[in-house]
C-alpha cells in the first residue's frame, strides 16, 4: 500500500490514527530501527497547500524548534503524502 514512499521498506508496523479534525488520513509508523514517523494522506488538490507546509517545516527545523521534522514529501497517483517525525 505504501510501496511508492522511499522509507516504507524499512517499516514494520503502521497504525491508523483515527482522531483529529483534518480529512487527512493519518498514520504512526515504526521502522525496524525503531524510529517513529507520521504519515499523512490528503487529496491531491492540497499538492500546493501541503508543499508549504513542507517547506515551513523545513525552515523550522533550521531554527531547533521543537516541531515535526520533515522527512519526505511527494505525489503518487490521487494523494499527496507527508512523513514527519
Amino acid at each position: 500500500m505504501f510501496d511508492y514512499i522511499t522509507r516504507s521498506k524499512s517499516w514494520i508496523k503502521v497504525i491508523p490514527i483515527n482522531e483529529g479534525w483534518s480529512r487527512d488520513k493519518k498514520y504512526h509508523v515504526y521502522d525496524i530501527n525503531g524510529n517513529e514517523y507520521l504519515l499523512r494522506l490528503s487529496s491531491l488538490d492540497s499538492l500546493e497547500k501541503k508543499k508549504w507546509q513542507y517547506k515551513m517545516l523545513q525552515e523550522i527545523e533550521k531554527l531547533n524548534i521543537n516541531a515535526p521534522k520533515p522527512i519526505e514529501f511527494g505525489v503518487i497517483d490521487d494523494q499527496v503524502y507527508l512523513l514527519l517525525t
